[in-house]
């Protein structure tokens, strides 16, 4: 967990991943100074890649509060930046607090406006990334506003060649659903064009008051390897000979009170007296974990018994798309590119003035 210390006395609100014991050897946390986002990496062997996946967890305070900086983007790339040079392979997910509306994350290359230089040959376009897995290069959105965080979230795409997965992939393609209060978008999934090709689904998922009061939980699943200790999950059943696996079918709305009655009490009950009665002065990671574990095992048998179960075959693994870095184009190249969109879009004159000078 990455807690708020400076604002107030006491620590309050903070960024916290959790993930099951079995997966502890692939997932390493990160230690960072920026306390608006938090890293961790996943062996890339989960994805068949030959780099970890680095996924970085964001909460940015809304704008005009006490806790608003409007240097958090800034501090976010600059650490984004480091591990570009360890990995291609980055996700940034969470709540910015950024409303982007329908406006592009992504800069078009127009060759004609710097001469006959052929600038494919010393600029990959990221786009060709999205164009190669059919996946839309518009993102649409429900949320047709924008503020200055969002302006400042567009900019940083641009200006790293990273992409917007709202609207865009999976189950909310075409869509961009609201992810907050029924009324705006802030919360996104972020990625790079080379960790694209790994993404099964998107999904925008109901709002539930057991996860946040106003926010609504963002799905994301990944191809990942098939013989991957993952399908021992608590709410999968794994046939290895079979190759097959059970899942619980989607949570349906309409059967809230269903799943509430079919909560088993007397675990509650038990879980609570353990609560209550552990020692805090003790209490360690393993006895957390097997804290977490009895609540998610009482929601996933309630989950099971309410909205049933189906059985599904594993995914075959799927083929190597995208666009792959030239064999020279090195991390210094890659950083002058950076570079080189951040300084065209900071010193970008209108082309109205162009037209201008050309006719003078």
């Amino acid at each position: 967990m990455k807690n708020r210390k400076k604002v107030t006395k006491t620590r309050s609100g903070g960024i916290t991943v959790g993930y099951k014991e079995h997966l502890k050897t692939m997932i390493e946390i990160i230690d960072t100074e920026c306390k608006y986002v938090m890293w961790f990496q996943v062996n890339g062997k989960a994805f068949n890649l030959d780099k970890p996946v680095v996924f970085g967890v964001v909460y940015i305070p809304p704008e005009y509060t006490r806790y608003s900086s409007d240097e958090a983007v800034n501090e976010i790339e600059q650490e984004f930046l480091r591990f570009s040079n360890i990995s291609n392979y980055i996700c940034l997910l969470g709540d910015f607090n950024a409303r982007t509306g329908c406006d592009d994350d992504f800069v078009i290359i127009n060759e004609d406006e710097h001469g006959d230089n052929n600038l494919s040959d010393f600029i990959e376009n990221p786009i060709n990334a999205l164009e190669a897995l059919s996946i839309p290069t518009k993102r649409e959105s429900m949320d047709k506003g924008k503020n200055r965080y969002g302006n400042m979230l567009l900019n940083f795409c641009k200006g790293n060649g990273v992409f917007i997965l709202n609207g865009r992939l999976g189950r909310d393609q075409n869509i961009g659903r609201f992810t907050c209060r029924n009324a705006s978008v802030v919360d996104y999934c972020i990625s790079t064009p080379e960790l694209l090709k790994t993404f099964k689904d998107f999904e925008v998922l109901d709002s539930s008051k057991l996860l946040s009061d106003v926010h609504n939980p963002l799905s994301i699943t990944f191809f990942c390897d098939k013989n991957l200790a993952i399908a021992h999950a608590e709410n999968v059943d794994y046939f290895s000979k079979k190759n097959t696996f059970t899942k619980i079918k989607r949570w349906n709305s309409e059967k809230i009170k269903d799943f509430q009655n079919n909560i088993d009490v007397e675990k509650i009950a038990e879980l609570e007296y353990k609560l209550t009665n552990t020692d805090l002065t003790v209490v360690n990671k393993n006895m957390i974990n097997s804290l977490i574990d009895d609540l998610c095992n009482i929601f996933v048998k309630s989950g099971q018994t309410t909205f049933g179960t189906y059985t599904v075959k594993q995914n075959k693994k799927r083929g190597d798309f995208g666009n792959k870095n030239k064999p020279w184009f090195d991390e210094e190249c890659k950083f002058a590119r950076q570079n080189y969109r951040k300084l065209k879009r900071r010193f970008q004159v209108p082309k109205i003035i162009l037209k201008t000078i050309q006719t003078c």
